[in-house]
């Protein structure tokens, strides 16, 4: 019910006389699961052998099972404190370790606004570390923007 290009497979079709191989490959991306965990793909090789008056056919199919990489689904709680003195101990804000992405959710970008919502620190960058810049000890607010939803909390910034 596909194709091998359809389905981002490539298989090197090749003819000729004595021993032939022939490359198979694949680099399934999200959209090949529709929206689902898993999705079952099967393939049928099919070798022919012309070399005799009777046509030697055999096929082999093999079965796929693409499967969405499992992620922790556990409520990421990043510490809300952080005292950016240069002695060493939480001198920035990170959010740790935010599980990885996979198909369903991907981390695009981590926001702070101050308490008239303008944006003070933007970064794409997942291991980002924030040292709270030239502003003022107080209250912060933060969104972790993922492709399928956002998280806000509060951060505070004590010098």
């Amino acid at each position: 019910g596909f194709t091998l290009n359809s389905a981002e497979m490539f298989f090197d079709n090749k003819s000729g006389r004595g021993k032939l191989t022939s490359p198979f490959g694949w680099e399934p991306s999200c959209k090949l699961l529709d929206g689902q965990d898993t999705k079952e793909y099967s393939v049928k090789f099919v070798s022919q052998d012309n070399s005799c008056y009777t046509n030697n056919r055999d096929s082999l199919v093999v079965k796929f099972l693409l499967k969405d990489q499992s992620v922790a689904n556990a409520d990421l709680k990043p510490f809300n404190v952080f005292t950016p003195n240069g002695d060493g101990l939480n001198d920035y804000f990170t959010l740790g370790a935010i599980p990885g992405d996979n198909c369903k959710r991907q981390f695009q970008k981590f926001e702070v606004y101050n308490r008239w919502g303008k944006t003070i620190f933007l970064t794409i960058d997942r291991n980002f570390k924030w040292d709270g810049g030239d502003y003022a000890s107080g209250d912060y607010f933060y969104a972790i923007h993922y492709s399928d939803e956002v998280k806000k909390g509060i951060l505070t910034l004590i010098k």
